[in-house]
Parts: C-alpha cells; sequence; structure tokens
C-alpha cells in the first residue's frame, strides 16, 4: 500500500490536501482488460501481449499524449471569447511542446493513453 499526497486548489482558490491509499495490483496480476482499437474480439490480454500490441500501434500516439501531459502550454486553457490570434500561438507552443523529446510509453503510460484496467474483463 502507498500513500499519496495530492495538493490542489480550486478554482475559487481554495487549497485542499488530499492523502489517499493506493493499493499497488500491478505486480500481483498478469492479465489487462483492453476492448478499444486493434484490440481481440475477448479484450483480455497478458502485459507482454498488451504491449506488444500497443508499441506496434500506438508507439507514436502513445508518447506524444503522455508529453501532452506535462506540457504548460498544453494545459492552459483558454477562454472562448479570447482572441484566436493568441489562441493559435498558445495552441502552436502545445504542438511544438508536446511534439519535442517524447520517451518511449512504458506499461502505466499505456494504461493511461488506452484507459485499459487490469485484470481480466467481466462478461
Amino acid at each position: 500500500m502507498v500513500l499519496i499526497f495530492s495538493h490542489l486548489k480550486t478554482s475559487n482558490n481554495i487549497s485542499i490536501n488530499i492523502i489517499c491509499e493506493y493499493n499497488i495490483i500491478m505486480i500481483k496480476t498478469n492479465n489487462i482488460c483492453y476492448t478499444g482499437l486493434h484490440s481481440v474480439k475477448s479484450g483480455n490480454y497478458t502485459k507482454k501481449k498488451y504491449l506488444e500490441t500497443m508499441n506496434k500501434k500506438f508507439k507514436k500516439d502513445c508518447s506524444v499524449y503522455i508529453k501532452s501531459l506535462k506540457c504548460k502550454s498544453c494545459q492552459t486553457n483558454m477562454k472562448i471569447n479570447s482572441n484566436v490570434e493568441n489562441l493559435i500561438k498558445q495552441l502552436n507552443k502545445c504542438k511544438r511542446c508536446k511534439n519535442n523529446k517524447t520517451k518511449k510509453c512504458n506499461l502505466k503510460n499505456y494504461l493511461l493513453f488506452s484507459g485499459a484496467e487490469l485484470g481480466k474483463c467481466k462478461k
């Protein structure tokens, strides 16, 4: 079991401290349920087969997605009524940032990217 401490700010600048207990079951289970694009009909995969499928089909997409989560320019929310030129500049900054120096995805990254779950698929 791992304790995770998070510090969040709401839109009203109210600080919230959160402590969560998170059970690490990734090591114990060898099965993954993935029913998205390019998946097998049952959706059940072993870790090895899942990684092979993800590396074959989504290697670049996953790397760019994970990098975009860390880019400040991609996280900035723009108002709908904001200047179009500023919006285009922000999108270009985001595009440059998320495509620059991407890293290969691991199992954890692919699970986040694809929405797959640990364990066998329930019927």
